[in-house]
């Protein structure tokens, strides 16, 4: 949110300063992180309350976790060596615009489907490597045993698309 809030700011129509973009980009890079809650009032139901929570932090108020420990805003930003922000008009409203909030978790879902993914490439690799590369392991007696359904048209299946 951090991010994508600045990159939103820095395109200049929003009418903040780039101080606000700076200040944000420092939290990131310093790694102090405001706490915003997944669940409850501020997430569910009034969306822009999630990045209200990164608007405290960055004017010293709220809670963030600052190198694994929690801490209110301002302790967080003090150890950090950043400036609270002053907020001026119309900077109120830009850091609680919600599309930072639908990126963010579009971009997380993305990580963990990334991670996902390889590991289930590894886990295929080490069966692969388990069996020795054999294609034993998918001849047709082995699923004969098994007493699948249709196995004749699913071994079909598979043979035709390559796999």
């Amino acid at each position: 949110m951090l991010l994508l809030r600045a990159n939103v700011i820095a395109l200049g129509f929003s009418g903040a300063r780039p101080v606000v973009v700076t200040t944000l980009l420092q939290m990131l890079e310093r790694g102090v992180h405001p706490v915003i809650p997944e669940k409850g009032f501020c997430w569910s139901k009034r969306r822009s309350g999630a990045l209200a929570h990164l608007a405290l932090t960055a004017i010293g108020e709220g809670e963030a976790v600052f190198q694994g420990r929690l801490m209110s805003g301002a302790e967080a930003l003090k150890q950090a060596g950043i400036e609270p922000l002053l907020l001026e008009a119309k900077e109120r409203t830009r850091l609680v615009k919600w599309h930072a909030g639908h990126g963010s978790g579009g971009g997380l879902a993305l990580n963990r489907a990334d991670k996902l993914a390889r590991a289930a490439d590894i886990a295929g690799a080490m069966t692969l490597e388990a069996l020795r590369g054999t294609p034993t392991a998918f001849d047709d007696r082995i699923h004969a045993a098994r007493r699948i359904r249709d196995r004749g048209r699913c071994r079909q299946a598979s043979r035709t698309s390559g796999r």
